[in-house]
């Protein structure tokens, strides 16, 4: 069937049953007064409102009622007249008694025009009638509004979820709880009296609710989130139930606490087992556990209050509680709650807040039976234990509550402030170094949030969002395509909540600005480099090549054009770009190679076949290829060796070369330091790395170790 015509279907009966409510309760016999019952067992009724008829006798609010006569009868109103539902009576005989008084005031009632005994022996004579739709107490209203809430929620599960066993039995539990609440809603707020056959069919339809609802809400919790077992725990609930109505229906049992109270408290037990159970089943598994821990608040304190108050009326003690409020924390805490849990909808939510909501419910119940114990137990007055509970519940259980807050459930929660260092290390690292400014994004975020996985994906959100119930967070990289996936939070120990998006967003969006400010410093400064090099091109090179040709002296010339050489160095080095580390040495190589042949000096080169994939920027290509330069001019010009071998060796943090050659040198020990070598060791320095020389036999050794990965965007 279509979810529309369920709802339509479940609408129209509910209508139905609504009116045909209304039309019992509206034709009880009233008298235009409306009384309100006193705590005193012993005293009269007391006129809460009076029509316009009632005061054109002489009754006025405030008058005590104690008698109704009519035809020569005279019926006394016994105390606890008013209670709201015969089920607050213990003993069969007792319930009996009130529904055989019932139907005796009934009959009275229906003969016109009855008495009303005031209890200074006055006599005011009234008519029956029958009762206006806007005197129907406010109690009867929301109780109203209380029963067709459950029994929405019940429908649009059912209806959505028609194939869900959970959800079936959800609606079996707010379809019970609809027809007892209705019940209660026509016997409760009865002004005077109601039929006696009606109140007692009534209140076994109220019952029959009750149970109902109750075996179904156990059943749920068996089946949600999963199912615990094979065994049919749903049926023997069922039969239970059943079986426990039969023998409060027929009276088989001698009071309300074995055949309705003890069977309803009895089946609390196994919704608390079932939600114990699923939730421990759910431990290793994050999205069922935050529904378990939900499942535990809406189906333990909802029906804990409904059960509370039910053994106080099993130890003779009717709560005293206003009218119509009975559903209010079961329709709250169970009904509203139970429509997220068994959607399944937005479950890291729910991680959030089960505790907060749970520490609020126990500090209410705290405050309740905690009153409660100072009025039963030490017979304290309402007014002095209520004072005294509130006190004692806010001195030691509040600041107790948040101690138990800040040491057992908040976690550290990272913000800006502790992360900024780490995020201004990434902007700050070279754009286009190892590893990349998305590797180093995918590592802050591994860092913040600890996830069991994380992964990469091809597609392209617009922002931070939450998938699979709060099982994934999905990141947008930093700067190329794709997103960051980060599965399980803090290994797995909790789902991923909307502070987790708020943040990874917020971290995401300083970083672009960075990214932005940082791409808009490089083009600044590499216009300005262009600028330089242009300057120095055109303008003290275009002068040292007039004096290279135009000079007397061949000294002077050659030191031009050695500074012209050096110039174009410079004016490379500020032009360049980061460069593949193959590529230079290939370079190096090639210019090594013309060099030494030029000179008649053979050349060796050794190198490793595989390159790490590394970049060098452009202030350590000038700096390598001059130290490399000026190595291989001291030994050509000092030592004029016939070899010289080059021996490359390269990982990914560090790059060694030796180079090798025969002919004369003095020993190192002897070597007076000049421009020369102090230039290579002001540039080993300047790349954070180091030089040595020293003899080996024949030859003479150079060892340059540079580190990479290092200032690539210089």
């Amino acid at each position: 069937m279509a979810p529309g015509r369920i709802l339509a279907f479940v609408l129209a009966g509910a209508m139905g049953v609504l009116l045909a409510t209304l039309w019992l309760v509206l034709h009880e016999p009233w008298l235009g007064l409306n009384f309100a019952d006193t705590p005193d067992p012993e005293a009269s009724l007391v006129i809460e409102s009076a029509d316009a008829g009632a005061r054109m006798s002489g009754l006025r609010e405030g008058d005590r009622v104690r008698a109704i006569r009519a035809a020569g009868q005279t019926f006394g109103i016994p105390g606890g007249w008013l209670v709201e539902t015969p089920s607050y009576f213990i003993r069969y005989a007792d319930y009996n008694e009130f529904l055989a008084q019932q139907a005796r005031l009934h009959g009275l009632l229906r003969q016109s025009p009855v008495e009303v005994l005031r209890e200074d022996g006055a006599a005011f004579r009234l008519e029956a009638q029958e009762r206006p739709l806007a005197e129907l107490p406010a109690a009867f209203w929301l109780q109203i509004v209380y029963a067709l809430l459950a029994l929405s929620v019940g429908t649009v599960l059912i209806a959505f979820r028609p194939t869900d066993t959970a959800a079936r039995w959800f609606a079996v539990c707010s379809f019970g709880f609809f027809v007892g609440t209705m019940m209660r809603a026509l016997y409760g707020s009865r002004a005077l009296v109601i039929d006696a056959d009606v109140l007692r069919a009534a209140l076994a339809v109220a019952h029959a609710g009750a149970l109902l609802a109750t075996a179904a809400l156990a059943s749920f919790a068996w089946h949600f989130p999963r199912r615990l077992a094979n065994f049919p725990a749903s049926a023997a609930l069922m039969a239970f139930a059943v079986t426990a109505w039969f023998f409060d229906t027929l009276q088989l049992l001698p009071t309300t606490n074995l055949a309705y109270r003890g069977p309803m408290l009895l089946m609390f037990i196994p919704v608390l087992g079932f939600s114990i159970a699923q939730y421990w089943t759910a431990r290793n598994d994050p999205v069922r556990r935050a529904v378990a821990r939900w499942l535990l608040l809406v189906l333990i304190a909802g029906p804990a209050t409904v059960g509370a108050g039910m053994l106080m009326v099993s130890m003779g003690q009717v709560p005293e509680i206003p009218r119509g409020t009975q559903g209010l924390s079961t329709v709250l805490l169970m009904y509203l709650g139970m429509v997220v849990l068994i959607l399944r909808q937005r479950a890291f939510d729910l991680e959030r807040w089960w505790f907060e909501a749970w520490v609020w419910f126990l500090g209410g119940a705290l405050v309740i039976g905690f009153d409660l114990l100072l009025v039963y137990a030490l017979s304290l007055k309402k007014a002095t234990a209520i004072a005294l509970s509130l006190a004692t519940i806010g001195w030691v259980y509040f600041p107790f509550r948040q101690w138990l807050l800040a040491r057992l459930w908040h976690r550290p929660q990272r913000d800006l402030r502790e992360l900024f260092p780490q995020l201004v290390g990434i902007l700050l690292a070279p754009a286009e170094g190892v590893p990349s400014l998305d590797e180093r994004w995918r590592a802050l975020l591994a860092h913040v949030f600890e996830p069991r996985t994380i992964g990469a994906i091809e597609s392209n959100p617009a922002t931070v969002c939450i998938e699979q119930s709060g099982l994934r967070l999905l990141v947008p990289q930093a700067a190329g395509a794709g997103a960051i996936t980060l599965d399980y939070a803090d290994g797995g120990a909790r789902l991923f909540s909307r502070h987790d998006v708020r943040l990874a967003q917020s971290l995401l969006d300083l970083l672009r600005q960075g990214v932005t400010l940082q791409e808009a410093y490089g083009r600044g400064a590499a216009h300005e480099r262009s600028r330089i090099a242009r300057d120095l091109h055109d303008d003290i090179g275009a002068r040292l090549l007039t004096l290279v040709h135009e000079t007397g002296s061949e000294r002077a010339a050659s030191l031009a054009r050695k500074a012209l050489a050096d110039m174009r160095d410079i004016v490379a080095g500020l032009r360049a770009r980061p460069l593949a580390l193959d590529d230079a040495l290939a370079d190096w190589r090639a210019e090594l190679t013309q060099r030494a042949g030029a000179a008649g000096c053979a050349v060796a080169w050794h190198q490793p076949e595989f390159i790490p994939q590394v970049l060098l920027s452009p202030r350590q290509q000038i700096n390598l290829a001059r130290i490399l330069r000026e190595a291989t001019s001291n030994a050509l010009r000092h030592a004029c060796p016939t070899h010289v071998n080059v021996d490359a060796r390269i990982n990914d943090v560090q790059i060694r070369l030796s180079l090798r050659h025969d002919g004369t040198f003095a020993p190192t020990a002897h070597w007076l330091a000049g421009m020369g070598l102090a230039s290579m060791r002001r540039r080993t320095a300047e790349l954070g790395g180091s030089i040595q020389w020293q003899s080996d036999g024949a030859e003479l050794v150079v060892e340059i170790g540079i580190p990479l990965n290092a200032d690539v965007a210089a």
